[in-house]
């Protein structure tokens, strides 16, 4: 055998000894991002409302989340989604208003937001019986078209209108 490949086994030998070697104690980010918690929703959502077309509503969501931090990337979305006959046949989603933070000197273990959406229950057609109002919180924002981050925790609130005259 030649030196150098003796000196080649060598070498790799000593790296396969030396680099199992840890010295230093290894710091992991064990960090949980945990989902928002709904603390009130205002209408009540546990119920089916009724309302008259094309009426503006306000939806408020207040939340708790033990991610402090998480506050200032939190966002909010609200769908309209319209039905027939038990089918969706049409979805719209706008943003909402910009989180407020309830008290904040009050809590140490979570941080408490309120966000509040405004929405016309305006059906694109007179035969919509029923709709649906969403209202999604997401602790991470949200990027181009309405998709999450994917580390994003999400919450959703759900209304139902059945529209009268």
């Amino acid at each position: 055998m030649s030196i150098h490949k003796l000196l080649h086994i060598a070498v790799i030998f000593f790296l396969f000894i030396n680099g199992c070697v840890v010295t230093d104690e290894i710091d992991f980010d064990e960090k949980i991002n945990y989902s928002p918690q709904l603390v009130e929703a205002t209408p009540a959502p546990d119920k089916i409302n009724y309302s008259k077309a094309n009426v503006t509503q306000k939806f408020t969501v207040i939340v708790q989340d033990p991610d402090k931090q998480d506050f200032k990337y939190y966002d909010g979305r609200i769908s309209l989604v319209e039905t027939l006959n038990s089918s969706i046949i049409n979805v719209e989603t706008f943003s909402c208003n910009e989180p407020e933070v309830l008290d904040e000197e009050k809590n140490t273990e979570y941080i408490k937001l309120s966000i509040t959406c405004q929405l016309s229950l305006r059906p694109s057609s007179d035969n919509i019986d029923l709709l649906q109002v969403k209202v999604n919180i997401s602790d991470r924002g949200y990027l181009a078209g309405n998709t999450l981050p994917s580390d994003a925790r999400t919450l959703e609130v759900i209304w139902t209108y059945e529209l009268v005259n």
